[in-house]
């Protein structure tokens, strides 16, 4: 049978009437193809046009160019068997053959303890994906509860000893993949850029949310108080005040930024801008400005060194 006429399935038709053969001279007999000898031998493929029997696992193996035996069984490969009288010999000695078993290896076995190396790459690639979600996750759950906590996230010395990376440690006693996180040399995530970039979007979350509490109230206020801190620097405070819809009153904190004086004119986001403020806290406020579409305006009452905008 030519390679490029193998099915993709032997042909094992067990209920059909096989055509019978005559074997001898002397005392003749006729045999035919026995159904039952597919049984026990998945790899049989009948010919019923010619009435020949082949070895489907070698013609595969031949076909893919997979059988390299110089022992070819050409019975079972290219003539066909047909030795019905004496075909269970004739099938186990085939079976027992170099060809075939070189052929089972390589068509039947190898597939299936191996892969595509394509599709395991693939499967690789998806559990790093994972693990790395799994365990920036509770990267950015860590920085979340020291920020929570009013801690710091490290210090003037080795980062090693920093409230951050040994609570990393702590949380990897439970969970041994956070600890070889740690230990990696790149794209881990635990350099300071990196926190302050994740507070930042945790901040800007926030921001969201207590924009859009204050678009739920009928009134608001953005309130600003000065303050010295310890170089004698002076610092704005703000904070927006609103009633919620239980008629409560709520204050929410937006931060701290510094300034070169604390007159009216000084404390407008206008002026702040044109002196080179460009910090956070006034990217919140410009923030919440535009979700209320609003400008504030600045009132200067010393009395109480209070601002309402």
């Amino acid at each position: 049978m030519a390679c490029s006429m193998v099915p993709s399935e032997p042909n094992q038709p067990k209920a059909l009437s096989f055509p019978k053969r005559t074997f001898g001279k002397k005392a003749p007999v006729q045999r035919s193809f026995q159904g039952s000898w597919f049984d026990s031998r998945p790899w049989l493929h009948y010919d019923e046009p010619r009435d020949l029997a082949f070895c489907h696992v070698c013609m595969v193996a031949k076909r893919d160019g997979k059988l390299t035996s110089t022992k070819a069984d050409k019975a079972f490969l290219e003539s066909g068997f047909s030795n019905w009288k004496d075909a269970t010999a004739g099938f186990k000695s085939h079976e027992k053959s170099e060809c075939h078993q070189a052929a089972v290896e390589r068509v039947v076995t190898l597939p299936k303890v191996t892969k595509d190396v394509g599709e395991m790459l693939s499967v690789s690639h998806a559990n790093d994906k994972k693990v790395n979600r799994q365990c920036l996750l509770k990267v950015l759950s860590s920085i979340r509860f020291i920020a929570r906590q009013g801690l710091a996230l490290r210090g003037d010395g080795d980062d090693s000893e920093s409230n951050y990376i040994q609570l990393l440690k702590l949380r990897g006693e439970d969970d041994s993949k956070i600890l070889d996180w740690i230990k990696r040399k790149n794209d881990k995530y635990t350099c300071a850029e990196s926190q302050n970039e994740m507070l930042k979007i945790m901040a800007l979350s926030i921001l969201r949310d207590v924009a859009q509490n204050i678009k739920n109230s009928v009134f608001y206020s953005i309130m600003a108080d000065e303050t010295t801190d310890k170089s004698n620097r002076e610092q704005i405070v703000l904070v927006i005040r609103h009633v919620n819809e239980n008629l409560e009153p709520q204050e929410e904190f937006i931060g701290l930024t510094k300034v070169p004086s604390i007159d009216a004119d000084t404390l407008t986001i206008e002026k702040m801008r044109r002196e080179g403020n460009n910090i956070t806290t006034i990217d919140q406020l410009e923030f919440i400005q535009k979700s209320l579409r609003d400008k504030p305006f600045v009132s200067d009452t010393r009395t109480n060194g209070n601002r309402a905008m």
